[in-house]
Order: structure tokens, then sequence, then C-alpha cells
């Protein structure tokens, strides 16, 4: 079982004052993953290498070690940093086996600003200077916006909206498992998230090949691609036990990541549900229903709901496109 989240926010106490785009992730993931703020601990993270006021170089790691999460600097750069994963790193600028969205790096002197790479894309920061992240020692998710627009609006625009951490892999016919520390490992950047829209991933299988592989039936196994889609919203109901208020036919199920090839179910994002309806045939309904929790006086990514038996906090990931953030630990893997 995980570690139940923790949320860091803009407007706590003690939490980190962003300077720069080129700056503020580092400022956010080191401060909310690694150092803690204030009177909050942190989430459980710990740093490979942090040379960032050297070669532009910081790396962390999980505390499962499952995966080791990079940013490269780009000086001056709107997009932010560049963002990698990589099994291990040889020094502080170094790595092993790593990736960036669909390509292999082979050194980090390929991650550029140009090209399908990950950046940090985070547009609103440090001008409006809100983000909002539920963190445990194994994922995260981070949400950042506008002034105004962030929390509370069912029409935002805006936001920039990111999943880092390992989670279940389904076809691993049960040799993965994130509690073992080898899950399936991928990394999205869903921003201004709209209908199915994809994100970048990256996943490594059981065996930690870094390179993907589909298992079948007859324990038999093949390489996959490693480009996967973040797809929170498929119609996938695995699990599905949790209906919502108002409707029985509308239920709430874990976040998937999907084969992009075949839109298969490869694994569970922790922590994130949905409401599988929310791009089918029911969508205008499933919407309007989910939308109850939103125009409210309910602050969203802040205050609690009960929903069959577990405590959420909901979270808009654009264009009514709504998800419920879950605050139980069994959910986070």
């Amino acid at each position: 079982m995980g570690m139940a989240p923790i949320r860091y926010a803009y407007d706590d106490a003690g939490a980190p004052v962003l300077s720069d785009v080129t700056d503020c992730l580092y400022q956010i993931l080191k401060a909310c993953l690694v150092d803690g703020y204030g009177g909050k601990s942190a989430a459980g993270w710990s740093v490979v290498y942090d040379d960032w006021s050297g070669s532009g170089v910081f790396t962390i790691t999980n505390a499962l070690q499952t995966f080791v999460l990079g940013l490269k600097k780009f000086s001056g750069s709107i997009y932010g940093p560049g963002i990698f994963i990589c099994e291990a790193m040889i020094n502080a600028s170094t790595p092993v086996n790593a990736r960036s969205g669909r390509y292999y790096l082979s050194s980090l002197d390929d991650l550029t600003e140009a090209g399908e790479f990950q950046r940090g894309q985070f547009y609103n920061l440090p001008n409006a200077g809100q983000f909002v992240m539920y963190a445990n020692d194994n994922a995260f998710h981070l949400f950042s916006g506008p002034t105004g627009d962030l929390f509370n609006s069912h029409n935002t625009d805006g936001d920039d909206i990111c999943f880092w951490g390992s989670g279940a892999m389904f076809n691993a016919q049960g040799l993965a498992d994130g509690d073992l520390g080898n899950g399936a490992v991928w990394v999205g950047n869903y921003r201004r998230y709209q209908s199915s829209s994809p994100g970048y991933t990256v996943m490594t299988d059981y065996s930690s090949n870094w390179h993907g592989t589909q298992f079948y039936s007859d324990g038999s196994a093949a390489l996959s691609e490693t480009w996967m889609q973040l797809q929170p919203f498929s119609q996938s109901t695995y699990n599905a036990t949790i209906n919502i208020s108002g409707s029985r036919y509308l239920p709430l199920a874990p976040a998937m990541a999907l084969s992009r090839s075949d839109n298969a179910d490869i694994g569970i994002v922790p922590g994130l549900y949905s409401c599988p309806q929310i791009v089918s045939y029911q969508q205008s309904i499933a919407r309007s229903v989910l939308r109850q929790y939103f125009d409210t006086s309910l602050q969203t990514l802040k205050d609690t709901i009960e929903l069959g038996g577990k405590t959420f906090t909901a979270c808009n990931l654009g264009w009514d496109i709504y998800g419920m953030i879950s605050l139980e630990p069994e959910d986070w893997l």
C-alpha cells in the first residue's frame, strides 16, 4: 500500500517563492518532494544529483528508486527546463538509459528545446505563482494556473497539469508491482487537457529494460513502443465501483495509461480517478453530474468530498474535463 498524499500549495506558509520560468519547476520539486517547507514534511523523494547552479541538471528519485526524474536547464527559455527519466546517473550530467518524450537520449546533449521532447511548459509560472501538488513518496500530480482561474472555474483553459511517477502495469502477467519497486514507469505532461488528447509518456517493463514490453497470455513477450498515452478518460471500467451521486450509471474509475498504438489498457495512474463515460456517448450527462462538485462553495484541489467510502478532492483538467484526486493511501500504489 502506498503512502497517503500530502498537499502542497502556493499559499502555504513557507511555500517556495518562484523566481522565473527557468527555475520555477526546480524550485517546486525540490521544496515539495525533497526538502519540505514551513511545518510541512517532504513527500519522501531524494536527490540523486543537484547541479542546477553548475551544469544545470537536477535529478531525484522516488522512495522505491524505480526511476530517476531529471530536469535540464534551458536558460532564457519560455518553455522551462527539459524533462527526462533514466535508470540511473553515472555522474551529475551523465544518465543511464535516458528518455524524454518518445526519444532515447544517448546523452543529455540530445535533449534540446526543439523536437518532441518533454519540457516543463509552465507558462503560468512564476507570473501568477499559483500551484498545487498532491504527492507521496512514489508519484505526484502538479497543477498550476493563472490567478483567479486555477481552482474553481469549470471552464479552465490555461492550466498546466503534470503527473510523474510509477504505477501498476496490467500486461505484465502479475510480475510488475509498484510496491515491489518494479512497476511500470511513466512520465506524463498533459497541459490544458482537452477531450482525449494524449500526453507524452515513457514506460519501462517489469525487468527494468527501459524499452517497454508487451506481455502475452502464454508468457511470451515482445518489445513495444516507448511512447504511450496518459489517458485518464478512456472507457475502461477497471475497478469502477464508486458511483457518482445522481446517477447509478456514472462510476468513478482509476485513471488509465494506454498504449498509443491500440488504446489497450497498460496500467493505473496513481491517485487519479475519472468518469469513464466522460468521452463516451454519455459525456454531456457525465459532465453535468460532475460539475456539481465545481459549481459550489467547495474549493477544488483543496476541500474534500466523500464518495463511495473514499475521500477525494475535485480537480479540473480543463474544458469541462473533470477528475478526482484520491487521498486514500491504497490508491497511490
